[in-house]
Formats: C-alpha cells, structure tokens, sequence
C-alpha cells in the first residue's frame, strides 16, 4: 500500500469493513503467537472431533450398506439353492 497517509485515511473512510477485517485477521494472528499450546490444542481438538464424526459416519454407512447386501441376498444353508426347515429323524425302535 501507498505510504501517503491522506489516502489511507480516505480509503479507511470508504471501505471501514475491509480495513476492520484485515485488523481483526492481524490481531487474531497476533494472538496465536502469543499463545501457542492454546492455539495447538485448540486446532488439534478440532481436527480430532471432524476425524471422529468422518469415522463414525463411515462406519454408519458402512454398516447400512452391509445390512441392505444381507437383506437383498439372504444365506442358503449348505450352498443349497432353497433352504428348507430340517426335518427330524425318527427314533429307532428299540428291541424289548
């Protein structure tokens, strides 16, 4: 920017919100310098909470997505085309 001080005053008198979000950026930079543990835990419990919701997501999904192939294709007993109820054998008669 310009080193002319009359300009900057007009713009900062035309564009008050561009200059207060640059100064409000500087001061939030300035802050994560000064307190940097804070910022590093801050930041990593968000990245921790976003992985935590993807996975559980995925794993919803995945899930859904198990059941509905289950649904649509059930199991066969024996690798029997049509499953059938067992039927009971009956007992052998015994010799008096």
């Amino acid at each position: 920017m310009s080193s002319d001080p009359a300009l900057r005053r007009r713009l900062i008198a035309r564009f008050p919100m561009i200059f207060a979000l640059g100064e409000a950026v500087g001061l939030g930079f300035q802050a994560i310098r000064a307190y940097k543990m804070r910022a590093f835990l801050t930041i990593l419990g968000v990245v921790m909470g976003i992985m935590t919701v993807t996975g559980m997501s995925a794993i919803v999904a995945g899930l859904n997505a198990s059941m509905a192939k289950q649904r649509t294709c059930p199991p066969t007993r024996g690798g029997a085309a049509k499953a059938s109820p067992r039927r009971r054998s009956r007992p052998s008669p015994r010799a008096a």
